[in-house]
């Protein structure tokens, strides 16, 4: 679990999860040619109801530790890159539907 301020850590039931997500990783990093890239996307709409994204570049420590944790997960799962979708400040949308 990656926290706003980016500590990580596996609690109870993720391991599985984690193995289960890093299967699928492969199969769809494995799907990469020479003209094609996989980027991670992290964020989107839903994600954007909460202040989490706020939080966490608010402080350049969190930031730091984010970028480096990030960095070395796209390389681990031989990702090409990271699609952050931050809606900031909050996506117009959520407030237009929920209020």
């Amino acid at each position: 679990m990656v926290k706003a301020d980016s500590e990580f850590r596996l609690e109870s039931g993720e391991r599985e999860f984690q193995s289960l997500i890093s299967g699928f990783y492969k199969r769809l990093t494995d799907l990469k040619t020479s003209n094609k890239k996989v980027l991670l996307g992290l964020g989107g709409w839903v994600d954007s109801e909460t202040d989490k994204f706020s939080k966490l570049v608010s402080n350049p420590t969190s930031r730091s530790k984010f970028i480096t944790h990030s960095i070395d997960f796209l390389k681990q799962n031989n990702f090409d890159g990271l699609d952050l979708d931050w809606e900031y400040p909050k996506c117009w949308q959520v407030f237009h539907i929920f209020n």
